[in-house]
């Protein structure tokens, strides 16, 4: 009663400027709820692309991208304590796991892709295979169980880190300088070659023949650091630059590598 006694009591004016008022408001509300649903739909279309047309290619697209800082390094380090562990079989796993995946990271920056069989001729840290690969399996685990205990433990196991950082950065080489191929993926017969050359120059990086690149280091114009500072500055810097001399040496082995497979299919 009370209630429409109130609305009893409006001027008839009133009531009719509070209608148009309303009716905006009914009529704006449905507009309001499909307001979120067009600015979805707007996004979408701007963001998305069906498959059907995304273009398919066999040829490779140039976009190479840098790796994050120290991934390599990384690896080679997790590779290190992989194979310190005295397990038949297991190291072995885990180191080609990781260079499984690094083969992926390589090719995915350079816009490529590699089949199954081809990962796993890349990831494979064994040259040999069959019965071969067994014997050499087990007398590697049973020196790393006879040397754990020594100074000398550590380096089959240093080794196998350096064997990955060599496929790693070789492999990223290979795809930059030598590699001529416009296909996009890398299939068993191009995984062999890489596995070839990098494995010939892993082999070749402590010849005494090698010629790495040389570093051009600019002299100071006043050095006044006494005879003793100045031996000790060059054993410290000469120690800290045996990474990137090492670098260096395996580039030259690689290249030599490359240029000699080429002449021999030249031939």
């Amino acid at each position: 009663m009370s209630s429409a006694r109130v609305r009893s009591n409006e001027s008839p004016s009133r009531r009719r400027s509070k209608q148009p008022r309303d009716g905006r408001i009914a009529k704006a509300r449905p507009m309001l709820f499909l307001l979120p649903w067009a600015c979805l739909t707007t996004v979408e279309t701007m963001t998305t692309v069906s498959p059907a047309a995304r273009p398919q290619s066999s040829v490779a697209v140039p976009m190479t991208a840098d790796a994050p800082t120290g991934r390599l390094m990384m690896l080679s380090a997790v590779s290190i304590g992989a194979l310190a562990l005295p397990l038949p079989f297991v190291p072995e796993r885990m180191v080609g796991r990781l260079r499984g995946a690094l083969a992926h990271d390589i090719a995915a920056r350079f816009g490529l892709s590699m089949t199954a069989d081809a990962r796993k001729i890349l990831a494979d840290p064994a040259r040999t295979t069959g019965l071969q690969h067994v014997a050499r399996t087990t007398l590697e685990m049973i020196g790393r169980t006879l040397l754990s205990r020594g100074p000398l433990g550590a380096l089959t196991s240093v080794a196998g880190g350096l064997e990955v950082y060599a496929f790693g950065h070789l492999f990223e080489r290979y795809l930059t300088r030598v590699r001529n191929s416009q296909a996009v993926r890398i299939g068993i017969d191009e995984a062999k070659l890489i596995r070839l050359l990098i494995d010939r120059s892993a082999l070749r990086i402590m010849s005494p023949y090698l010629k790495p690149a040389p570093i051009t280091v600019q002299d100071v114009v006043e050095d006044l650091r006494d005879e003793f500072t100045r031996w000790v500055d060059t054993a410290i810097l000469t120690s800290a630059s045996l990474p990137s001399y090492l670098e260096r040496r395996l580039e030259a082995a690689f290249d030599e590598v490359v240029a000699e497979h080429q002449d021999e299919r030249g031939r």
